[in-house]
């Protein structure tokens, strides 16, 4: 991919995303491959699975422009470092309740910290519900696909669990804390490997075959428009100088799980810092702080085609030195004649009836299709037209469906076919951008609560 153009992609993309924030673009476009849904013991797929981990969980700055170093600190590094310094309420949650808490994360988690089955194949059908809302599928093609998400997607069940952690995280964030951190030291205890990673996936499961992503075709016009932040400009000028031309490429929005990570811990009001750490961990809006916020989505992108020219630049003609003109005197007997009154009268009688025969003309020709894409003009703003999405919708939902249930289920098997009869290009893959989720302002502790 041409350096440059994955900024317009990215910002494109991201208006598309599920982020609350400004979109985070890498400096240059990062190949990655995701991994497999299911547990894999390849040397390929550990290696795509570390770099999953490296790249969705380095820390960022306030800015647009995401520094891809090294030397950048990790999620897990800062969010076990505000755990370990937290000073909780003296309020702690009962046993009842401690319970209700460790069963809804087993409907979540299983015990190597891997989604369940349930889960996963929850959050595949809520996707798929997704995208065929944005897609403006038929209203019975969207009530079939929540049909199946409730049937075959645990969708009652996981939401269920999902308001259970959220409710009693919120009450008290003690034994969150403690099971996070305990979590995190198991796994760098038992990774074994000279770069230490945290477990994480994504979702949906499918997004892991490029052949079942969106695809769109854009004009460069249209990807210019979303790269609004000033920073970003320049290498997307770069890229653009004076070409003309557009891109058609596949696309996929990718959420992030982390069974490491709670991120309700920090809108609980039942903890607070040592007060000789005046920091706050995060103000609320992305910016400042030990932790103001974390990726939740990535952005990925696989070019298709790129079709762009550059037109000839327009040659100045020279100025030749010559003579001083002056313009001429006005010569009476040269001015037009005034014509006469009748004359007048009747050049304003013939141009009415033709100016209403030009309307009527003007109106009958653009009541026509024809005038109408005239006046619209050549658009590449939509990524199908509605007619091509209700048709693809159906077969691209199912597939999806087909490759998920396969590989959860049967994780030996190999996956089902393309939805496509055409066979997809091996274009590499390219993480074009983030989607970051800020953290509300904390710590925010509750003088109601008992802290002594």
């Amino acid at each position: 991919m041409q350096q440059g153009l994955h900024m317009g992609l990215g910002c494109w993309i991201s208006t598309r995303g599920a982020g609350a924030s400004r979109p985070l673009l890498p400096a240059l476009p990062i190949a990655l491959r995701l991994p497999s849904a299911v547990e894999e013991v390849s040397a390929d797929d550990l290696a795509r699975r570390r770099d999953l981990s490296l790249h969705a969980n380095r820390a960022f700055g306030a800015g647009c422009l995401w520094d891809a170093g090294p030397a950048q600190p990790r999620l897990w590094e800062r969010h076990e470092d505000v755990l370990r310094r937290m000073v909780p309420a003296v309020s702690a949650l009962p046993p009842a309740e401690r319970q209700r808490l460790a069963d809804a994360n087993a409907l979540l988690y299983d015990l190597h910290l891997q989604p369940t089955l349930a889960y996963r194949l929850y959050l595949e059908h809520r996707q798929n519900h997704r995208d065929l809302t944005d897609a403006g599928a038929a209203p019975d093609v969207i009530t079939q696909a929540l049909l199946a998400w409730r049937v075959q997607g645990f969708k009652e069940v996981i939401e269920n669990a999902l308001a259970v952690q959220n409710l009693l995280t919120r009450t008290s964030s003690v034994v969150t804390a403690n099971q996070d951190v305990l979590r995190m030291e198991n796994e760098r205890l038992t990774s074994g490997a000279d770069v230490v990673t945290m477990p994480t996936f994504y979702s949906p499961v499918s997004a892991a075959d490029p052949s079942l992503w969106l695809e769109a075709d854009l004009d460069l016009d249209a990807l210019e428009s979303t790269v609004t932040e000033p920073e970003l400009r320049p290498s997307w000028d770069q890229f653009r100088a004076r070409k003309i031309g557009s891109v058609r490429f596949r696309f996929a929005v990718i959420e992030l799980q982390r069974p490491w990570f709670t991120p309700s811990i920090y809108a609980a009001r039942d903890w607070r810092l040592p007060a000789e750490d005046p920091q706050p961990v995060a103000d609320g809006l992305g910016r400042t702080g030990l932790l103001s916020a974390y990726v939740s989505h990535l952005y990925l992108a696989q070019v298709l085609d790129v079709r762009v020219n550059t037109p000839p630049s327009p040659v100045p003609t020279p100025s030749l030195p010559g003579p001083i003109l002056r313009p001429p005197r006005s010569r009476p007997d040269l001015l037009p004649r005034k014509p006469p009154l009748q004359a007048l009268q009747m050049a304003a009688i013939e141009p009415v009836a033709t100016r209403g025969l030009t309307r009527s003309l003007t109106a009958a020709q653009a009541s026509g299709p024809s005038a109408a894409a005239a006046l619209a003009g050549p658009s590449r703003m939509s990524i199908l037209p509605d007619a091509r999405l209700s048709l693809l919708a159906s077969p691209l939902i199912q597939a999806r469906l087909d490759f998920a249930a396969i590989r959860l289920t049967r994780p030996g098997a190999s996956a089902p076919p393309p939805a496509s009869s055409t066979q997809a290009p091996l274009e590499p893959i390219y993480l074009v951008g983030l989607g970051r989720t800020a953290l509300p302002p904390c710590p925010d502790p509750d003088p109601r609560f008992q802290w002594t």
